[in-house]
């Protein structure tokens, strides 16, 4: 089967609802990936796909790129909660 898209309307109102009602949570993903002694800031995802999360944020007054791939990559966009999918392998 091939792998659901999700359009710009879609990918739009998932960032902003993202950025405007969890905004902890998408800070939280990027604390995960670079660890939460360094200082971030400003944290904004940008792009949400089947097979990641894209973000912007400035760290130690830097702006950043970074990205949460979907291991594996997600089939539908009700796969999406955070709290619910692994989103890394173990470390």
């Amino acid at each position: 089967m091939p792998l659901a898209t999700i359009d710009d309307l879609n990918n739009d109102r998932v960032c902003h609802h993202m950025n405007t009602d969890h905004a902890a949570c998408v800070y939280g993903m990027v604390a995960d990936i670079y660890g939460v002694n360094d200082k971030i800031e400003n944290v904004e995802m940008i792009r949400f796909a089947m097979d990641r999360c894209d973000f912007t944020f400035v760290m130690n007054g830097k702006e950043k790129h970074t990205f949460l791939p979907f291991v594996p990559d997600l089939q539908s966009i009700k796969e999406a909660r955070y709290e619910e999918y692994n989103t890394h392998d173990e470390r």
